[in-house]
């Protein structure tokens, strides 16, 4: 469990064409609650693999929730 803090400092396209004319987000800053859910399979005495669930809520000023799911490969020095 732990607090997020997304603040939004500008966009600016990097490569490529692109057809958005404006961006405008009422909301510089969002506040939220981020949990995770996770199950360590070790597969060998160095390599673990870790399939995981985030959860995301944002409490300021949104009321938004946002779920993702990852696959994460550790490998113990």
């Amino acid at each position: 469990m732990g607090v997020t803090y997304d603040y939004f400092i500008g966009w600016r396209q990097l490569s490529g064409e692109s057809y958005i004319t404006s961006y405008r987000t009422s909301n510089d800053y969002q506040i939220g609650l981020l949990g995770k859910i996770s199950k360590p399979i070790r597969l060998s005495e160095k390599l673990v693999l870790e399939p995981e669930v985030k959860f995301n809520y944002m409490i300021k000023p949104l009321g938004r929730f946002y779920v993702g799911a990852g696959l994460v490969v550790k490998y113990l020095l």
